[in-house]
């Protein structure tokens, strides 16, 4: 069966915004001795201390840890996937929380620069995931 273009578009659009995401994940490390947010605790400047990872092996406190690279990300609406009609993009990353974040966030400690193949990022709704190494796919 043939997807309509129209839901084309937004996975493409959702694929646009999981690669903003994860190349904001990896200039953030580039700052950081090659560590993501959730690898460094809060008075390294990082989100380590807000770390919960659900039965699902994805964070419950994305929000958390995509506030911290506020200045890494272009706008707090890359957040919510364009398909994701349930969710409003925060107005500011100072005020950003769980209800405007459409990404799912992996957290763990091997989820790094140096495992350019870890998923880092998913989509929930079209299946897609961003891995360590900027690349995107259908899960």
């Amino acid at each position: 069966m043939a997807v309509p273009p129209a839901l084309q578009d937004l996975s493409k659009a959702c694929e646009n915004q999981l690669k903003q995401i994860v190349l904001a994940f990896r200039s953030w490390a580039g700052d950081n001795d090659g560590r993501y947010p959730f690898n460094l605790s809060k008075d390294q400047g990082g989100t380590k201390e807000f770390c919960s990872v659900g039965g699902d092996g994805f964070d419950r406190n994305a929000a958390k840890h995509l506030q911290v690279m506020g200045s890494e990300l272009s706008a707090t609406k890359i957040l919510v996937c364009p398909a994701d009609s349930s969710r409003t993009p925060a107005s500011d990353f100072q005020h950003l929380e769980s209800k405007n974040v459409t990404y799912q966030i992996r957290s763990a400690a091997s989820v790094n620069e140096a495992s350019p193949k870890e998923v880092i990022v998913r989509c929930p709704i079209h299946g897609l995931v961003a891995l360590c190494d900027g690349s995107v796919q259908r899960n």
